[in-house]
């Protein structure tokens, strides 16, 4: 089998994508690196509207919505690509590319006999999730924060992590871990 997803595919990119702070941390880094401080505050804007957009939301309802991830880029490119996500990182496929499209994704959720499981409970459904909040959790002591911070929506938590590496607050992320995300 042959991947056939390539540059500029973006039928996946219309998804609800959960990732852990790992994600959203090195994500925020890298925006920090690579963008001017006025298109930092940009990308934070549409980050929290569509955060925002995604709170009311689950995964059916995103897909029937179609909407695109904040960081995809007018060409179908990834704004991100080199410090994608994990979850973004195993998308791929081999088959016709054109099955992934948010209305064909649509149609198996909604024929599927299980439903998607809750965003909270991905790390005992997806053991990499589990991983790399293993890989942080001392990250988050040293912080003052204790516990797991669940995955949530890419835009919220890059959101929420470029505010804590911004401002210099990484108590900040604590919101994140009452459920205010």
């Amino acid at each position: 089998a042959y991947v056939t997803c390539g540059r500029g595919c973006s039928n996946c990119c219309s998804q609800m994508v959960a990732i852990v702070l790992a994600d959203a941390l090195s994500i925020a880094r890298w925006l920090i690196k690579t963008r001017p401080r006025h298109e930092l505050r940009r990308v934070y804007a549409r980050l929290q509207e569509d955060g925002e957009a995604q709170r009311p939301s689950g995964p059916v309802e995103w897909l029937e919505e179609e909407r695109p991830c904040t960081f995809l880029g007018a060409d179908g490119s990834c704004g991100v690509y080199p410090v994608r996500p994990l979850n973004c990182r195993r998308m791929l496929v081999s088959t016709p590319a054109a099955w992934c499209h948010p209305s064909n994704l649509l149609r198996a959720v909604r024929d599927a006999a299980t439903p998607l499981p809750k965003m909270e409970n991905w790390p005992e459904f997806d053991p990499v999730i589990g991983d790399a909040q293993e890989v942080v959790r001392p990250l988050l002591r040293a912080a003052g924060i204790e516990g797991d911070l669940p995955p949530a929506p890419l835009p919220l938590a890059v959101a929420a992590a470029l505010h804590a590496l911004m401002t210099g607050q990484p108590e900040s992320l604590r919101s994140w871990t009452e459920g205010n995300r």
